[in-house]
This record gives structure tokens, sequence and C-alpha cells, in this order.
């Protein structure tokens, strides 16, 4: 699917950002034209593209807020089915005209749910107990393949603290493990510790791959200079 004009157009109407009318360029360029379409998205693969583009990658937060736009913003222009992790999820992708139909219609003009079935009736709280369950299984075995156990009452309260979200913690264990790799001892109590780091959300700006390219120099004068120069600088920008 091409991105032509009446895209650009409806984008605009819906106030995406660059970065999530990017990934909407992007996503459309492997669907259909005229009918919906379901593919399974990498934002990984995604973030690499933009980084061959336009020389510097995305962060991991960024991408998430696009395709979290694109799901929320685009009255079913691009539709989350399933999310598989923070990076993959398979979308639902229908024509823009579909979705031009559906931002046109009355704000009340939405079919109503029928009483006779509750959205909280007592098969769908079933439903709910059966995958919250599922859920705390999961994040149960994650900590344990690092040597952590928690009781099911604190499984729950972490899973609350992330929003249902397993992505977070996972990058909550990346920056835990790194800390205690390049100091080790410097975690006493790794269980509160990982709790604290979710809720605080130290997690946020640590990226495990980062790597600072730092300049290069051949002699100690060229960075005695180099260093004055940027301390010039800085002192221009922020007087005493």
């Amino acid at each position: 699917m091409t991105w032509n004009k009446k895209n650009q157009q409806f984008a605009l109407s819906c106030g995406l950002r660059p970065s999530s009318k990017e990934l909407a360029q992007w996503i459309l360029r492997r669907a259909d034209n005229f009918q919906a379409t379901e593919k399974l998205i990498d934002l990984k693969v995604f973030n690499k593209y933009i980084g061959e583009s336009r020389a510097r990658q995305y962060d991991p937060k960024t991408v998430k807020e696009a395709i979290a736009q694109l799901d929320e913003s685009t009255y079913g222009w691009f539709k989350i089915q399933r999310s598989h992790n923070w990076h993959l999820h398979t979308v639902l992708i229908r024509p823009v005209e579909t979705a031009i139909f559906e931002k046109s219609q009355p704000s009340g003009s939405a079919p109503k749910l029928k009483q006779g079935n509750p959205m909280f009736s007592d098969v769908h709280k079933e439903r709910l107990d059966k995958l919250l369950q599922q859920n705390i299984s999961k994040l149960d075995f994650l900590f344990q393949k690092i040597g952590l156990k928690y009781d099911r009452c604190s499984l729950k309260r972490i899973w609350a603290i992330v929003g249902q979200k397993f992505d977070e913690v996972e990058r909550s264990i990346e920056l835990m493990l790194y800390q205690n790799s390049v100091k080790p001892g410097s975690i006493v109590n790794p269980k509160a510790w990982l709790v604290s780091c979710l809720k605080e959300k130290w997690h946020d700006s640590f990226d495990l791959h980062y790597s600072p390219d730092l300049p290069k120099f051949e002699r100690k004068l060229d960075i005695a200079e180099f260093v004055r120069s940027i301390g010039s600088e800085v002192r221009k920008l922020c007087p005493e």
C-alpha cells in the first residue's frame, strides 16, 4: 500500500507525531491497497530502517508511543490485534477510506452495548481472572529464571505497577543485571531493588545497547584544547 496525499491529510487530521507517521508509512508498504490486511510488525526492524535512513534510531519509548498512537488515534486504520512483546505486534491495517468514514461519523452514532450482555458479566470476569493468572505465572517463571522468588500477592502488585506490560519488567531486569555485572554486590536486596526500579522507572533512561562514540585524539595537547573549547562554549551559554 503506497503513501499518498489522502494518507498524508488523514494522518494530519489525526494529529500523528512524526515518528507515528513514519511508522504508518513503513507499515503500509507491507499492506494490501484495497482490503484489510493483518501483518506481524517488528518495531526493532522498523527502528533499524529509521537508523539507516536518518542516521539515528528512535529510543524504544518513542517507538512504543508511535505504535500506541496508531492504535488509539487513527479510527481503526491501524489496530493492534495481539501484542507478543514490546516490539512484536500483530496489526490489522484497513484501507484509509474506511478510517475516514469512521472519523466522519457523529460521536453518538456508535452502537450501544446490549444490556443483556454487560461488559462485566460473570463470563467476562472469569476470562479476565484466567488471563491474570496466566500472566502472574509468566512473571513467576521469569523471576525464577534469574533467582528471584515472589509470593502471589507480590506478583500481582508488580503486575499492577507495570501496567500489565512485560517489556517494563524485562527492561528493569536488564538494568539490574547490568548494574550487578559492572558493580558486583551493589544490589544488596534484588527483590526490593527491582520493585523500586519498576515504581520509579529507573529503566526508562537505560539502554543496554548504548555505546558512546567518544572523540579520539593523537596528541595530549589536542585533548586539552578540545576540552577547553567546550568549557568556553558552556560558560558563554551559562554565564555565572
